[in-house]
């Protein structure tokens, strides 16, 4: 009778799987919002370097004869 009672406390119930899901899809959109905020970074400074290259770079290239 022991065992019996021991194996049905360890049951997971449908409401407990809907809470550790809840939890996981909670971490994963805020993994996903700090990817996004890091990738947009990222790109901001990707466009500072390029703009900032081509300000450096000369206007006109002109070939001596």
């Amino acid at each position: 009778m022991a065992d019996s009672v021991d194996r049905q406390s360890k049951k997971v119930t449908r409401e407990d799987l809907k809470k550790l899901a809840a939890g996981e899809l909670s971490k994963l959109r805020s993994m996903i919002r700090s990817n996004n905020q890091l990738a947009s970074a990222l790109e901001a400074a990707h466009q500072k370097r390029d703009s900032k290259n081509r300000r450096n770079q000369p206007k006109s290239h002109k070939l001596s004869a």
